[in-house]
C-alpha cells in the first residue's frame, strides 16, 4: 500500500509540473502520473509503432484496453489532481497518463502534419487521461465511472467525452 501512496504522490506532482510548465510557457512535464511508472500509456509494450508492425493482434489486445477521458478546458488544476488520485486508486487500472493540451497538439502534428496545425488559431484539443485497464471486460465499467464527472468534456446529454473500444463493449456483453 505504501508503494501506491508514493505513486499517487508522484502522479499529483507530475500534473502540477505539467500545469506549471504550460502556464509559464515552457514544455509540459514528460513524466506520467501512473500507478505503474510509464512514460505514456501509448509507450507501453503492445502500443508502440514497432509493436503494431510486428504483431497487430498483440497491439489490438492492448489498445482495446485503453479508456480515454477528455477534460473540459475549464477544469481546475485541483480537479485534475483529484481525478488522478481516483484513477490511481482503481484496482482495475494498470497504468495511466495525463495528456496535456500541448502534448495532444504535438501528437496531432506528428500524425497529420504541420500544415494543418499551422492554420489553427488556437489549440482546440482537450487535455485527457489515457487509462490502461487490466482486462478487456473491465474497460466499459471503468469508462462508466467517468460518464457524469463534471470535468469530463461531454456534450449535453451524451458521454462522448469518454472513449473506449467497441471490442471492450462486446467483451462485456453477455453472449446470447
Amino acid at each position: 500500500m505504501k508503494g501506491r501512496a508514493v505513486a499517487v504522490a508522484l502522479s499529483v506532482m507530475a500534473i502540477a509540473l505539467a500545469a506549471t510548465a504550460t502556464a509559464c510557457g515552457g514544455q509540459p512535464a514528460s513524466s506520467s502520473p501512473s500507478p505503474r511508472p510509464a512514460a505514456s500509456v501509448s509507450m507501453l509494450p503492445g502500443l508502440s509503432a514497432a509493436d503494431r508492425k510486428q504483431d497487430r493482434a498483440a497491439y489490438d489486445e492492448v489498445y482495446n484496453r485503453v479508456v480515454e477521458v477528455f477534460l473540459k478546458d475549464s477544469a481546475s488544476h485541483a480537479s485534475k489532481e483529484a481525478m488522478a488520485v481516483r484513477i490511481a486508486a482503481m484496482p482495475d487500472v494498470v497504468a495511466y497518463h495525463f495528456v496535456t493540451k500541448r502534448e495532444a497538439l504535438a501528437r496531432f502534428r506528428r500524425r497529420f502534419g504541420e500544415k494543418i496545425v499551422a492554420n489553427l488559431p488556437i489549440n482546440p484539443l482537450p487535455a485527457s487521461f489515457e487509462i490502461l485497464v487490466r482486462r478487456l471486460d473491465e474497460v466499459e465499467p471503468v469508462a462508466r465511472r467517468f460518464f457524469h464527472d463534471p470535468i469530463v468534456d461531454n456534450d449535453p446529454g451524451t458521454h462522448d467525452g469518454v472513449k473506449w473500444s467497441l471490442a471492450a463493449t462486446l467483451a462485456a456483453s453477455p453472449s446470447p
